[in-house]
């Protein structure tokens, strides 16, 4: 099911990027602006997560607190 859910995200958010593409124009400056928003995630991403470890990926026993009743 997380799979299913998982493609299914992804193909949804394409189907409304070429939906927003395809009524709007698209130029060099939409294309610079998306680059520039991809690369500052994936500097961020590398910064916070690989190289000060920071980020860390939920294990449920591990790292969501038990209810105490």
């Amino acid at each position: 099911m997380n799979v299913l859910f998982f493609y299914a995200s992804i193909v949804a958010l394409l189907v409304i990027f070429f939906i927003t593409v395809m009524k709007k124009k698209f130029t060099v400056r939409h294309m610079v602006l998306m680059l520039g928003y991809g690369l500052y995630n994936l500097i961020f991403e590398l910064i916070f997560g690989e190289i000060l470890g920071l980020y860390y990926y939920i294990e449920k026993d591990r790292y969501i607190p038990k209810p105490l009743c």
